[in-house]
């Protein structure tokens, strides 16, 4: 059988792999400093902790030869700038893979837009913390099962977020604290197997328009959309458990909430920690629209337990379970 080189010139430097005839390995990855012209790459996965600390690392290009991004791969490499591009041969990301790529002094990071490609099946926790200068739109995609915990906390992304019906868990904090970023809509996982909102999931990022939670969903942990600014929230009779301590708290835009779930699925143990319940700090909130069957359960004594605004009704949804 016949042997071929196959390379890619970076710089001026070829670096040449021996392939068999017919084989097909893809390209390398590899790293480089842009201002001393040092490259290093690596065929296949890349391992946990390659390059980890790494601040003099200014450039990346993930070849198609890998396959997944290890844990901590890139952990605090600061030095990065310009896009990152995954390429469709990567199935995982493994955690802290580009935690704080971000340098906070200079205030440069990899930007532009990320999209997780259809092959990757996993996000590992913390995989993209704190790259905050990304400030296009992310898109996850199609096969993606699970993201960490604080998978996309503190970044800067804009636009709508949408979590793909191929998503069954998500971590806490998977996208908290987002303070400047996905300032469009949210759309949920509908997978019947995604049914619990992780705590602090998507606090402190403002989104607008309308959370419509699915009925996959039964849990809603505390303080998961708070201080967000939706103006509407509608949430289905599946649910079964919130977490009040702030789960929708400071929203300050929010105006309206249809529930169709029994009040008694509502969390009251809060109040008495001195944290604040569901709705504390929505000084805008003026309607809330109760299932018929519901209605008599949501009285003051509720009203009173979820820091519900003064002045804010409660009424019949009575052209349940649509909304105007």
């Amino acid at each position: 059988m016949s042997k071929s080189y196959t390379g890619l010139t970076t710089n001026g430097v070829t670096e040449l792999t021996l392939q068999e005839e017919g084989g097909n390995i893809g390209t390398q990855t590899i790293v480089w400093d842009s201002t001393q012209g040092t490259i290093d790459q690596v065929i296949g996965a890349i391992p946990d902790y390659w390059k980890a600390g790494y601040d003099t690392i200014k450039q990346l290009q993930i070849g198609t030869s890998c396959t997944s991004i290890g844990s901590y791969a890139f952990n605090f490499c600061t030095g990065f700038t310009g896009p990152l591009v995954i390429p469709d041969s990567v199935t995982s990301i493994g955690s802290y893979s580009f935690n704080y790529c971000y340098d906070s002094n200079n205030d440069t990071g990899f930007s532009g837009d990320l999209v997780i490609p259809d092959s990757v099946t996993s996000i590992g926790s913390y995989s993209f913390y704190y790259c905050y200068k990304m400030e296009g739109t992310l898109t996850i995609g199609n096969s993606v099962t699970t993201i960490g915990s604080g998978a996309f906390a503190y970044n800067s992304f804009s636009g709508d977020l949408v979590i793909p019906n191929s998503v069954t868990s998500m971590g806490e904090d998977a996208f908290a604290d987002n303070t400047n970023a996905f300032t469009g809509s949210l759309t949920l996982s509908q997978n019947p197997s995604f049914t619990a909102i992780p705590r602090r999931a998507f606090i402190n990022t403002p989104f607008t328009g309308t959370l419509n939670i699915p009925d996959n969903i039964t849990t809603i942990d505390f303080q998961s959309f708070g201080a967000t600014n939706f103006s509407t929230i509608v949430i289905p009779d599946s649910i079964t458990y919130i977490g009040t301590a702030l789960s929708f708290s400071s929203n300050t835009g929010l105006t309206t909430v249809y529930t169709a779930c029994p009040a008694s699925s509502w969390d009251s143990g809060a109040i008495n920690s001195g944290v604040g319940n569901a709705f504390s700090g929505c000084d805008n909130l003026t309607n809330i629209y109760v299932h018929a069957d519901q209605l008599a359960s949501y009285d003051a004594a509720w009203r009173a337990d979820q820091s519900v605004a003064a002045g804010a009704t409660v009424s019949t949804w009575t052209n349940y379970p649509n909304i105007p």
